[in-house]
């Protein structure tokens, strides 16, 4: 059952839910700030602790014919979940995730995408003000280039998304994390969303 002493900015298995965004094959030809080899160890090694701690997991990728499949090693460890393909920049816009994410009954979303700027950030602040609480994993995924996924970390957490560690996140509203849009995470994130132009 649902851990009810579960306090807000701290995960649980019971909790949590898993959203993988665009670990394909050809979006990895232009990562250059990590090494690919550490790049896939990372995100095929938190599918399959998540899994092995029955965390629901959700995949999406986009436009499959330009920028192909998911890497063989994730598809491996995803064995079993359907993968998503959608053509929007945002996968939070695209329904079919929302729903998919929806049906985890999971309020807590770590998120993980093949670029900490678009890829995770987008989606991951769309959920928030959504009334999800989002989770980025910063370490495991990075962006093209190192600039960019700087600006997006900082995108994220102005937004009031997590930035800290794999259950064991930090909790509630500090100074540092009352960002642009002020108040609740939800009402940042809605600033956030307005700002950037996130939804169509």
């Amino acid at each position: 059952m649902p851990d009810k002493l579960n306090r807000r900015g701290q995960l649980t298995r019971d909790t949590a839910a898993l959203l993988l965004v665009d670990h394909q094959v050809g979006l990895y030809t232009g990562v250059r700030d990590i090494d690919t080899l550490e790049l896939k160890h990372n995100v095929v090694g938190l599918t399959k602790a998540l899994r092995a701690l029955k965390i629901p997991v959700v995949v999406t990728t986009t436009t499959e014919k330009m920028w192909g499949p998911l890497i063989p090693e994730l598809a491996d460890a995803a064995r079993g979940i359907p993968t998503i393909e959608r053509t929007t920049v945002n996968a939070w816009t695209e329904r079919r995730v929302v729903d998919a994410v929806k049906a985890t009954g999971r309020k807590q979303l770590i998120v993980t995408g093949i670029s900490t700027d678009v890829c995770l950030t987008f989606p991951a602040i769309s959920a928030l003000a959504d009334g999800y609480e989002t989770f980025r994993r910063g370490r495991r995924v990075r962006s093209i280039y190192e600039a960019a996924g700087r600006v997006g970390g900082d995108a994220h957490d102005t937004g009031g998304c997590h930035p800290g560690g794999l259950f064991q996140c930090g909790r509630g509203d500090s100074s540092r994390q009352r960002g642009a849009g002020g108040g609740s995470r939800i009402r940042r994130a809605r600033y956030v969303v307005r700002q950037f132009g996130l939804r169509p």
